[in-house]
This record gives C-alpha cells, sequence and structure tokens, in this order.
C-alpha cells in the first residue's frame, strides 16, 4: 500500500489527511483525531520496508526513544500503535505509526529556501533551538 493511499483513511482513531514531509524510512503526515478535536503528525514506515523486521524494529526503537523525551524544542509523541490495512488489490498491510505532537508553521528547509534574510538575533535564537 503505497503511503499517498492513506490519505483520507483512518489510521487507528486518527483521520489521515495530507503529507507533510517523507525521510528514508518513513512518511509523515498531518492527521485528525476526532474525539479530542485536534490536528496530530503521523509518522509511518513506508509501505516498502514494512516486511523488513529491520526496519521494523527500528522503527519501534524510534518511537520509544522518542515516547522518552521531553523538552520544549522538540515534539511530544503522543501515541505509537499498528494498523491492519486492506489494500486496493485486498492485501493486507500492517501500519505502523508514531503519533507526535503537530506544530504548524514553516520548516526550517522552507524558512532558508524562501530567500529571506534573518537578522542576526533570529538565526542565534534558531541554532539555539536546533542545539
Amino acid at each position: 500500500m503505497a503511503p499517498s493511499s492513506l490519505e483520507g483513511r483512518m489510521l487507528g482513531k486518527y483521520r489521515v489527511m495530507d503529507p507533510l514531509g517523507r525521510g528514508g524510512m518513513a512518511q509523515v503526515f498531518r492527521a485528525f483525531h476526532p474525539q479530542l478535536e485536534r490536528y496530530v503528525a503521523i509518522k509511518v514506515l513506508r509501505s516498502d520496508l514494512v516486511e523488513e523486521e529491520e526496519f521494523l524494529a527500528r522503527f519501534r526503537r524510534e518511537a520509544q526513544s522518542a515516547a522518552a523525551l521531553n523538552h520544549p524544542n522538540i515534539v511530544a509523541v503522543y501515541d505509537t500503535g499498528e494498523d491492519v490495512l486492506t489494500s486496493p488489490n485486498g492485501e493486507r498491510v500492517v501500519v505502523p505509526y508514531i503519533v507526535m505532537e503537530y506544530v504548524d508553521g514553516m520548516t526550517l528547509r522552507q524558512l532558508l529556501a524562501s530567500g529571506r534574510r534573518l537578522l542576526p538575533e533570529r538565526a542565534l535564537e534558531i541554532t539555539a533551538g536546533v542545539l
């Protein structure tokens, strides 16, 4: 099941919406929790890696490590889980996910690519936050 086919589906108790980004191992979506009426970010293991035990173990370790972190400059982890979805061809696919705090705004990459000038003070604030 391609990650883009998750859009509009329920993953656990979360309605998957639009993609926010992707990396080597996972894709991140904006999602909505209807009971709590709040947006979250859901990180989903890439579909081509869900059957690889090494990547599943790595993803689970990442979820545990991230959940243990507590700092104002790091998004909070709210939930983790796995759901079984049916692909368009009828195949059942296990989809592991990590539910995190959704922060609306520009990424650092977007800010740097915008071409806007940063005052030295603002650049130092950003650097301190990253460090």
